[in-house]
């Protein structure tokens, strides 16, 4: 069943159903709903299961459950339980993120918190990212201002246990590059940065420095470079 807006402009989709694109003031799902091209709304809330055969543009998106999106998601604030994957970008103002993310090319976000596990194909150019893993986590490479990445220190749930069994939980990347950089868990080929902690269980093959840098014990650098900034 297709369903259209009502003449408010809000789109409600309870149980199984799906909806074309177009121009809302509000979006819900609550249950199975599919947007047939390209969705922009005030708020889209999701409680259930999305799938999007194109892109989603949102002031405020609050989601429960997984998302699929076919093409790529704007929102100026999102807050997401649970799985989504993404086949383009990712963009907006804050992303706050429990469970797993991935994003087949850029993810562009001034504030980026996540809970999980994160994978990126492309850059993630962030103001500030707060990565609390769970799981092993994927970047080419990350671009920003304050990176802070921290192993969970809490249990894991069952089905976090289920979900990744064989992945140890550790980022890897090719390239971090920020003002303030905080690092555990991870395998990187270049650190690049002015104020660097490298922590335990890093592995990293160069790290660039123009103010400080930290090496604790249990991490490992290659090689260690101090410059002036230009």
């Amino acid at each position: 069943m297709v369903l259209h807006p009502t003449a408010s402009g809000e789109l409600i989709i309870n149980g199984i159903g799906s909806a074309a694109g177009g121009r809302y003031v509000r979006v819900d799902v609550n249950g199975v709903g599919t947007l047939i091209g390209d969705v922009s709304a005030e708020s889209v809330k999701t409680n259930g299961t999305l799938k999007a055969r194109g892109s989603i543009m949102a002031g405020r998106l609050d989601g429960e459950g997984t998302m699929r999106l076919q093409g790529s998601l704007q929102a100026n604030e999102a807050k997401i339980n649970g799985m989504v994957r993404v086949q383009e970008s990712v963009s907006g103002q804050r992303l706050e993120m429990y469970g797993m993310l991935t994003v087949a090319q850029n993810c562009e976000v001034d504030d980026c918190v996540v809970k999980g596990a994160l994978t990126v194909g492309g850059l993630l150019n962030i103001g500030l990212l707060e990565l609390d893993m769970l799981a092993r986590c994927t970047v080419r490479e990350i671009g920003g201002e304050t990176i802070r990445v921290r192993k969970s220190s809490g249990k894991w749930d069952p089905l976090w246990r289920w979900l990744v069994p064989a992945y140890s939980t550790e980022l890897h990347a090719k390239v971090i590059e920020g003002d303030e950089i905080e690092l555990v868990y991870t395998k990187a080929d270049v650190v690049r940065g002015k104020l660097v902690t490298i922590g335990k269980g890093c592995s990293i093959g160069r790290v660039e420095y123009s103010g400080e840098l930290k090496k604790l014990p249990g991490a490992h650098i290659g090689k260690e470079v101090f410059t002036n900034g230009n």
